[in-house]
């Protein structure tokens, strides 16, 4: 014991396990598994698969099919006697992975769309349970003569291994392909519920099966007990932890208190332990605790933010890679073997496919949707690794038959989402969105070609896209200020007094409108609606999970910066309406690209500066941001509306003075869009300082002429024009003489849709701004890319 204390300094092996010391060994093990798990990640990640791939995978490749392989390996790094340690802490991680499970059980949910819930999520469970029960009979036959696991406990398990689909896996995925909020994704959310459901109750069964086999009087018992505590939990547990939560008003609180917290996790453990002692497995009672939760006020993802980190992080990836760890690719060395394995792929895969597909055609969808809801339910993942490796601890199945089914289970992990584009790809989704658009809306965009259009512009509404909690700050004063600004047009003067580039103004009636408002036929003015979308970045968080399926019955789900959009735009007197999207960093461009935007409507998408090194402000706003680096050159393409890039600091105050700068020979659509915005912004200013080159001089002397002086008006002529084919001119040298400061507003026009919506002037002008706190504002109309 002396020589332990003591160390490696005092002689001692610190890879030569010590039962009095085993946290020694815990420690490199948890280390290297960690490590090895998210590195492989990185690479995985790229191929939009979930985590726990990379996870199985370390797990065989440290275990015996790889490394194994080298003499010592094995006997030096993970001796048996230390992975007792390594089982204690990856159990207490799979109990609370299913009590996050149980969490997800969204019963409201559900029921909003029972018929193909129940319908689905059985049909795509019956199915492969029937087939698997016909495959289980020569698997037994053939690798469990010298077992003594009883017949038909081998072949419930083999059919639950076959017909389980992994909600949390799926859940994932559907964000990665932007399916969420469309039908197909519905459907899968609440099928793969009733299918996850059941899928547990016949595992229990299995084990309990498996328990009882010396009397099978016990089954009866375990099943009343079982049922029994169900109840309790249902009834008298959970109704005592509302009216405790309710007490303390812990639904109103941001967190659980420390106090809640503790009393979920003694109902947690109390519950594991329950269904342990009677013959289950703890991993049920952990589930049955999840599903009594109440989920008012968005409590379970509130409670499963709070508790989920050090589990996700360390306690279940070691489950999953012991998981791999006790995989043995080796001893499939026989070509019946991998028949076997194939075999057990082709069944898995192909009854979910088909039984799916079915069944969703049946309840009224498309047939390329049916087939990606049955692919996209042949999903296995975290779910069938936890049950594959409860029926190889339980002793239901040998390490042949567990190597076999958890290839099959990372197989058909593996092509869940490939599959799933290839037969819903983007391009059709597109056609039907497209459709849809036609049947419910009419072109009724404006035409930007001339001064005197500006007269009639005007938006429905403004598709805002909160990328970061942060930018709320940043939008709210660009809402006031559209909400208060005016265009004031001048009366018709004589036409004597008018000169030949207004002729064709004296067709227009002179009009006080307000700005951005509905100016219909019927002279009907309606409150610019804003349609605001909060896009939070998805990751591994199981709290994520559980606000993505809280969206279906809540658009904000208790968001806060949607909750203070709300609130300021009453008082603005606008219109408004949120809801929260969830997307990978990979897919975020695809995700704002995908918004459905009116051809009268405009998409606006805040930005914050952060504290950076002004050699690389753009960079450092997209890292700030949460965006990838290529977001603006691949976002252009995606878009078929006007959009405005908003860049701004955190904190706003009034701004005295708004520049534009018209920098191309001849004004298109951006440009119009660009003036229409400065006159609105400026007309709370003290002063609007347009920039134009000689070329726009008739153009925008026309326009200062049709609008009141509500604002001091500066027209300043130059020579420079910044063009992205012709380097003659840097853009550097165009903003050289621009002297900005907090209270200054810079907006710039895009030219067309084709070009970066973020090109070299864009990022010259926003690395200035960055320096001094000031606002820039970038726009580009979709209609200029039309002319």
């Amino acid at each position: 014991m002396a020589n332990h204390i003591g160390g490696i300094i005092s002689g001692v092996n610190p890879f030569v396990f010590n039962s009095s010391s085993p946290v020694t060994i815990f420690l490199i093990q948890a280390a290297i598994i960690l490590v090895l798990a998210n590195g492989l990640h990185v690479f995985i990640s790229k191929l939009r698969q979930p985590k726990v791939i990379s996870e199985v995978i370390a797990g065989i490749i440290l275990g015996p099919t790889v490394f194994g392989q080298i003499p010592h390996y094995t006997k030096t790094l993970f001796p048996k006697e230390s992975v007792t340690g390594l089982n204690l802490v990856a159990n207490f991680g799979i109990i609370l992975f299913m009590f996050f499970l149980g969490m997800e059980v969204d019963v409201t949910f559900v029921k909003k769309n029972a018929k193909a819930a129940i319908s689905i999520g059985l049909g795509t469970l019956i199915v492969p349970f029937g087939f698997g029960c016909l495959f289980a009979l020569p698997l037994y036959n053939t690798y469990m003569d010298n077992n003594d696991t009883k017949f038909k406990v081998f072949m419930v398990f083999i059919a639950v291994s076959l017909s389980v689909t992994a909600f949390p896996v799926l859940c994932r995925i559907l964000t990665e392909l932007r399916l969420v909020k469309e039908k197909v994704g519905v459907i899968v959310l609440t099928s793969g519920t009733i299918n996850d459901v059941f899928g547990w109750i016949l595992l229990a069964l299995c084990i309990i099966l498996s328990n009882s086999q010396s009397n099978p009087v016990n089954v009866v018992y375990i099943l009343l007990c079982t049922f029994g505590w169900f109840l309790f939990c249902c009834y008298p547990v959970r109704l005592t932890l509302k009216w405790i939560l309710n007490r303390f008003h812990e639904f109103e609180r941001d967190s659980p208190s420390t106090l809640a917290t503790m009393l979920v996790l003694v109902i947690v453990l109390l519950s594991a332990y329950f269904t342990d002692i009677i013959g289950v497995h703890p991993i049920f009672g952990a589930f049955i605790a999840g599903i009594v939760i109440p989920r008012e006020h968005n409590f379970v993802s509130k409670l499963t933010a709070r508790m989920e980190d050090i589990p996700n992080l360390l306690m279940i990836p070691i489950y999953f890679t012991i998981a791999g760890l006790n995989v043995d690719l080796t001893l499939l060395n026989t070509g019946k073997d991998w028949g076997y394995t194939f075999a057990s792929i082709g069944i898995a895969v192909s009854t979910k496919v088909v039984s799916g597909s079915l069944l969703s055609k049946v309840n009224g969808l498309r047939w390329r949707e049916s087939l990606a809801v049955g692919v996209l339910m042949s999903c296995k993942g975290i779910v069938e690794i936890v049950v594959l490796t409860t029926g190889l601890n339980a002793g239901i199945i040998t390490k042949k038959v567990y190597a076999m089914f958890i290839f099959m289970a990372l197989i058909s992990t593996f092509i869940t989402t490939p599959l799933t584009l290839w037969i819903f790809p983007d391009h059709y989704r597109n056609e039907l969105r497209k459709q849809q658009n036609n049947n419910n809306e009419e072109n009724r965009n404006v035409k930007l070609k001339t001064a005197a259009d500006l007269k009639n512009i005007h938006f429905s509404s403004l598709e805002l896209v909160l990328n970061n909690s942060k930018s709320v700050g940043l939008t709210l004063w660009f809402l006031k200020s559209i909400s208060t600004g005016k265009l004031e047009w001048a009366e018709s003067r004589d036409s004597d007094q008018e000169d030949s580039d207004s002729k064709d103004l004296r067709k227009l009636p002179s009009i006080d409108t307000e700005a951005l408002t509905v100016v219909s036929d019927d002279d009907d003015n309606t409150p610019l609606l804003i349609n605001a979308k909060h896009l939070k970045l998805m990751s591994d968080r199981t709290a994520e999970i559980l606000e993505l399926t809280s969206l279906h019955n809540s658009k904000n789900a208790g968001d806060n910066g949607l909750e203070m959009l709300r609130v300021f735009c009453t008082l603005f007197g606008l219109n408004f309406t949120g809801e929260m999207l969830f997307s990978s960093l990979a897919e975020k461009i695809g995700y704002i690209g995908k918004i459905p935007v009116g051809l009268h409507d405009a998409l606006l998408l805040p930005l914050n500066y952060p504290s950076v090194d002004q050699n690389d402000a753009m960079r450092s706003i997209l890292s700030f941001n949460d965006l990838p680096d290529d977001f603006f050159s691949a976002l252009s393409p995606k878009i078929s509306s006007s959009l405005i890039l908003l860049f701004g600091p955190v904190t706003h105050q009034q701004h005295d003075k708004v520049i534009i700068y018209l920098l191309n020979p001849v004004l298109t659509s951006s440009d119009y869009l660009a003036l229409f915005l400065c006159f609105v912004i400026g007309s709370t200013s003290n002063t609007i300082r347009i920039i134009a080159t000689a070329d726009n001089l008739s153009n925008v002397t026309t326009l200062r002429s049709m609008l009141h002086p509500s604002a001091l008006i500066k027209l300043e002529v130059t020579t420079k024009c910044y063009d992205s084919h012709d380097s003659a001119i840097s853009s550097t040298d165009i903003f050289s003489d621009l002297s900005l400061d907090e209270k200054t507003c810079v907006i710039l026009p895009q030219s067309s849709i084709e070009t970066s919506c973020m090109d070299e002037c864009s990022k010259a002008l926003v690395t200035k701004a960055t320096a001094t706190n000031s606002t820039v504002l970038v726009c580009h109309s979709y209609t200029s890319a039309k002319e």
